[in-house]
């Protein structure tokens, strides 16, 4: 990693700061998570169908993708943040999806209108914007290596949970169906992006 980039991140997660305590907790995971998605969608940048996004670019665009919950954290009131975990736990949502419920939008939307608004290129943008619904129609935009790499994130951190190869299956089917892509080479690159996230917890400690 560059020293750049190693500035970049560095800035990145000390803006995470929060000044409650469980806000911080949920920031550092935040944190962590942007990273690995950040590496990951880097070393995809290098495969089919993603060579045309230079890994500086796709490496943003990861480390960017989440930053509307980060908006959504510093403004949210705590009965909507509790309007959202119940609406996730009775109807099994998905924290995505509970957001659009409750909100009316969601933290993609809302991060992609912070990055316009300040100017980032449209290329990023677009990554925030569709990393749970990728374009990949009529061509793959750097949204699908970013949803691929986020999926390998989510998967890393479940390996120790119950269920973890049913689930693996699923999101390789999954991330295969929205790709357009067979399920076997889905699944190799989305290793891929597991092994490029082996260096977080190292870029950490040294961080």
């Amino acid at each position: 990693m560059s020293s750049y980039f190693r500035d970049t991140t560095l800035g990145f997660g000390g803006a995470l700061g929060f000044t409650e305590p469980g806000q911080a907790v949920e920031a550092n995971g935040l944190w962590a998570h942007s990273l690995s998605v950040a590496l990951g969608a880097e070393s995809l940048s290098a495969a089919q169908p993603y060579q045309s996004f230079p890994p500086s670019v796709a490496f943003t665009g990861g480390l960017l993708h989440d930053i509307g919950k980060l908006a959504l954290g510093r403004n949210l009131t705590p009965k909507l943040r509790a309007d959202i975990r119940e609406v996730m736990l009775q109807r099994s949502l998905s924290r995505f999806a509970a957001e659009s419920e409750v909100l009316g939008t969601d933290h993609a939307q809302v991060g992609a209108c912070l990055l316009k608004k300040w100017g980032i290129p449209r290329v990023i943008v677009e990554a925030v914007k569709n990393h749970h619904a990728p374009v990949v129609q009529p061509e793959a935009q750097l949204s699908a290596a970013v949803y691929l790499s986020n999926c390998s994130a989510h998967l890393t951190s479940a390996k120790t949970d119950p269920g973890w190869d049913a689930y693996a299956l699923q999101a390789n089917e999954t991330a295969a169906t929205v790709l357009g892509l067979e399920v076997e080479i889905c699944a190799q690159m989305m290793t891929q992006a597991q092994e490029a996230m082996k260096g977080v917890n190292r870029f950490l400690n040294v961080a």
